[in-house]
């Protein structure tokens, strides 16, 4: 009789989210969507969007969002110039794309 051996493997980090746009913008709202990662590798645990920008002071201000949605609405803006640096987590493994 044959035995078998089971064994299971941590997942692996995930690609970055896939179709990433920004569906509407006003001066004070940005509404961002995105597509779930091509590769998963394993079970997707949330979301997370760290917003850098600059505000009329010239100051460079970093804010996060976390998120287990396919979108995000970010409300009472007061700034010049986002970038937008997106992460998709994993219990033990994440990805990350650099949106600008």
């Amino acid at each position: 009789m044959s035995s078998f051996l089971t064994t299971t493997t941590l997942p692996d980090a995930p690609d970055a989210p896939d179709d990433f746009k920004v569906v509407k913008a006003t001066s004070k709202t940005v509404t961002l969507s995105w597509n779930p990662p091509k590769k998963m590798n394993g079970p997707l645990s949330f979301y997370r969007i760290q917003i850098l920008f600059d505000n009329f002071n010239n100051e460079t201000i970093s804010s996060e969002e976390t998120t287990t949605g396919l979108s995000l609405t970010l409300n009472d803006l007061q700034v010049i110039h986002f970038v937008f640096i997106f992460l998709s987590f994993m219990k033990h493994a994440f990805e990350f794309a650099y949106i600008l």
